[in-house]
């Protein structure tokens, strides 16, 4: 005798479990899948699909290609030049308004995008910015045999309040010491 047993996966829909004598040699979905958005197989376009497909469908090649983002060759691009501007955002509002409405695609499409205007920008540099200039001259004038205050009310005085603080010189003094190799090998 096979107990049927039913549970509630984790997006809370109902499955049911199989029994010891229906289990499968190779794992899959549950006995009866609760069916979910697409269906399996042959997959339909929905409305919003098909509008978008026949909106493409009705311009030409690097029409097509511009608006979905990608990258023209040069006779597309020759051909795009003498795509009246008007024409152009008048299409884009239009192929972006129906792109709207089908989220996997519209998802695809600015990923594209912003990987397109991205690829020309240098790197964005981490943390704060060095300050490797003022650490030599804090250097400089410690081996001058000035103290830490003197030193940070000097470097305040040159480069405006709050730029050092007894402490933070002291800090760099160490750092610098303890970077600086000894000698006496």
């Amino acid at each position: 005798m096979s107990a049927n047993i039913a549970a509630i996966d984790a997006k809370g829909s109902l499955i049911r479990l199989a029994g010891r004598s229906e289990r499968r040699a190779h794992p899959g979905p549950p006995a009866d899948p609760v069916k979910r958005g697409k269906p399996r197989g042959r997959w339909r376009l929905t409305n919003a699909e098909r509008d978008l497909e026949e909106f493409l469908g009705r311009l030409q090649a690097y029409q097509r290609k511009f608006l979905q983002g990608e990258l023209l060759t040069s006779e597309e691009w020759s051909a795009w030049r003498h795509w009246p501007q008007d024409e152009q955002l008048e299409a884009r509002k239009e192929f972006l308004k129906r792109l709207e409405r089908v989220s996997d695609k519209y998802r695809e499409y600015r990923k594209r995008v912003l990987k397109n205007v991205l690829e020309g920008l240098p790197p964005l540099t981490v943390g704060a910015p060095k300050k490797d200039e003022l650490a030599s001259e804090i250097w400089e004038l410690h081996n001058a045999g000035k103290s830490y205050a003197e030193i940070a009310d000097g470097l305040n005085n040159k480069y405006g309040a709050d730029t050092a603080t007894r402490e933070s010189v002291r800090k760099m003094v160490y750092r610098q010491r303890r970077s600086t190799p000894d000698k006496t090998h």
